[in-house]
């Protein structure tokens, strides 16, 4: 090395990095996993507010909103974000994703306690919400298998 030459800085490993820190700074990061640092750190105060917007909600809306409104959304949000999933990072187009949803919900209602006690089984939801998650994988699977081979048009048709 030169006569006034640095060192280079030489990154250290994630289990020396916490040893190289202040001890209180060392116990503070020990306390959370690396992902959850990553993850809190990477937010912004726009997603900040609206997660607390979320948690806030039912508490400040009335039970319809909450429900009818608040949970539907929610569901009709999810089947679209699986559409946008399979649509940008599959590349294919499919028209099943009602169908899957709709698949789980009779689940549930048939399962589940319901007004129509001549319709239901009166499940308790804990064991409801696998089961109907279960039926719809099967019968997606099933979906799945059929369409798997296409492309293009044929992907939508048969889906």
């Amino acid at each position: 090395m030169a006569a006034g030459a640095t060192a280079p800085a030489v990154a250290l490993p994630a289990h020396l990095q916490l040893v190289a820190t202040a001890p209180h700074e060392a116990r503070e990061r020990a306390n959370w996993p690396l992902a959850a640092r990553q993850w809190f750190s990477n937010l912004s105060p726009w997603q900040i507010v609206v997660v607390v917007a979320l948690i806030v909600f039912p508490f400040v809306v009335s039970p319809f909103i909450t429900f009818q409104i608040g949970a539907q959304a929610f569901a009709l949000g999810l089947i679209a974000l699986s559409l946008t999933f399979l649509g940008g990072y599959g590349g294919m187009v499919s028209l099943a994703q009602m169908t899957v949803a709709g698949i789980a919900g009779y689940a549930v209602a048939i399962l589940g306690a319901s007004s129509a006690a001549e319709i239901s089984l009166n499940w308790p939801w804990w064991l409801v919400v696998p089961c109907a998650v279960l039926i719809a994988t099967v019968c997606a699977a099933g979906i799945a298998w059929l369409s798997v081979r296409t492309e293009g048009i044929y992907t939508i048709m048969i889906t």
